[in-house]
């Protein structure tokens, strides 16, 4: 790993802690304590078109008619699309895409399926805007998970599917405990041994949601998804949730590529600075630029 990721890890890795059912953190003073990142020179940032929450990015040069669709992580607890910025406005710029980043209701206040209503909601207001074969969404995390759970609500619903999307190091299911969970629980500077319950309590509040599949995507059907992009590190909690989802796809016939990286931490791409998330997010734009003009031939 890069010395510049060496040092992100280890300061991540300090804030590291355990979820105790019976104390909960304030994760109002969490959220409000959260900075909003800076966007790159030349990246326009504009609020999206109420009532909806979040921002546009925009950089000269980008095609007007494409769009990168946005979905924010942070647990279903935390993450704002302002805090995203760095990560955004790098689509916008070295990917040269717009993108429309999306803020959502968050747990514990708004517990599931607040969430995957909100996602969709400004999907269906993206494709009064766009062609849906000229939009990607992405997400990482638990807005990986979003990202999945989008698009099976919008094929329940009969909606496009947009032209391609893209995971990173998405969490996928609350049903059972992976090996990963258990055996890369001291390798991951983010997450570990209390993540499940965590989001069982605050996020699922009942244990019978960990079975829907909005919550759960990995148990959805995903016949018929756009083509998919996955990155995880092997030495993350998440790992098997990646791998297992791209199995999935594969299976039902989904065009799928799985990035797999070596001791990095979870979600490493959206920290845009580090020359490992350079280099994942360069085969992720490669992979739009395939899809994306594949879908307009």
């Amino acid at each position: 790993m890069s010395e510049m990721h060496d040092t992100a890890f280890r300061f991540i890795l300090q804030g590291k802690s355990d979820f105790d059912e019976n104390h909960w953190p304030d994760y109002a003073a969490r959220r409000a304590g959260e900075r909003a990142s800076e966007a790159p020179e030349g990246v326009s940032v504009g609020e999206l078109p109420a009532p909806l929450a979040g921002e546009f990015l925009s950089h000269p040069g980008n095609p007007e008619d494409k769009l990168v669709f946005y979905i924010h992580g942070g647990g279903f607890l935390g993450g704002s699309s302002a805090s995203r910025r760095n990560f955004t406005g790098y689509l916008a710029k070295e990917l040269s895409y717009n993108v429309w980043s999306a803020d959502y209701r968050l747990a514990p206040e708004h517990p599931f399926p607040a969430a995957p209503e909100d996602c969709l909601s400004h999907y269906r207001a993206i494709l009064k805007g766009y062609e849906p074969q000229n939009i990607a969404i992405v997400g990482e995390s638990a807005g990986g998970n979003l990202v999945a759970s989008t698009l099976l609500s919008a094929k329940a619903e009969g909606l496009p599917l947009p032209a391609c999307a893209a995971l990173l190091s998405p969490t996928l299911q609350y049903r059972e405990e992976f090996p990963s969970y258990r055996n890369n629980a001291a390798t991951d500077c983010m997450l570990g041994k209390t993540f499940l319950t965590e989001v069982r309590t605050t996020y699922l509040r009942d244990p019978e949601r960990a079975f829907d599949p909005l919550a759960s995507p990995l148990f959805g059907d995903v016949t018929g998804f756009p083509p998919c992009f996955l990155t995880v590190s092997d030495s993350e909690y998440l790992y098997d949730d990646s791998v297992r989802f791209s199995e999935k796809l594969k299976a039902a016939g989904v065009p799928c590529e799985l990035e797999v990286y070596h001791d990095l931490m979870h979600a490493f791409p959206i920290i845009a600075a580090l020359p490992e998330a350079q280099d994942a997010n360069k085969k992720m734009g490669q992979f739009f630029d395939r899809y994306l003009k594949e879908a307009n031939q």
